[in-house]
């Protein structure tokens, strides 16, 4: 038996996560542009399955192929409220067959590496379409450098797209560190006070 937030339909089963995590995937289905940081191991998966799941829309799951391969399809099995979400694991995949599964309508979630998301963007280009409506980006770490091409691509697209980054490790050794993910949580706005 799933019970109703107060907020408006967003449902989860009694129980099924912490209070900070019911409040950080109500938040996320709130905001389109989003940093959740938690250490690693605290739910930041679920949490965001959640929220998914509540808010559907399908969605470019960039991360490690070794987090695509071994947590999320699993973790989303794991709970009766994210069982039903179908992932499109095109990461395990090259070429025109990639291609085709970031194109198609298949699966709620999209899969993506870091390494690949330029390929993406160039594949957004030829075909002058996004093949989804929100980006969830795992590891957001690894998009710190904004010289880097994968950060610039993860920019480009977040200009079109609602974007939520996940991290274990959100705290930046320095200043150019925090500009890549500042900048795109503020879309281009003042952040830096």
């Amino acid at each position: 038996m799933n019970q109703a937030r107060e907020e408006g339909e967003y449902l989860i089963p009694p129980g099924a996560l912490r209070p900070w995590q019911r409040d950080a995937a109500w938040r996320l289905t709130q905001a389109p542009y989003l940093l959740l940081g938690a250490q690693p191991g605290a739910g930041k998966t679920i949490t965001t399955l959640t929220a998914l799941a509540d808010a559907p829309k399908r969605t470019l799951l960039v991360a490690p192929e070794v987090i695509l391969d071994t947590v999320w399809s699993q973790e989303a099995a794991r709970w009766e409220h994210t069982a039903h979400l179908r992932f499109a694991m095109a990461h395990t995949l090259s070429g025109h067959k990639r291609e085709a599964a970031w194109f198609s309508k298949l699966g709620d979630l999209v899969t993506c590496t870091p390494d690949t998301l330029v390929r993406f963007l160039e594949s957004v280009s030829k075909y002058e379409r996004l093949p989804v409506a929100r980006l969830v980006i795992d590891e957001s770490q690894l998009f710190k450098n904004p010289a880097a091409t994968r950060t610039q691509a993860l920019l480009a697209l977040s200009e079109h797209l609602p974007t939520w980054l996940l991290s274990g490790t959100p705290t930046p050794n320095g200043v150019l560190d925090a500009w890549a993910p500042g900048y795109l949580l503020s879309q281009g706005e003042a952040f830096w006070h």
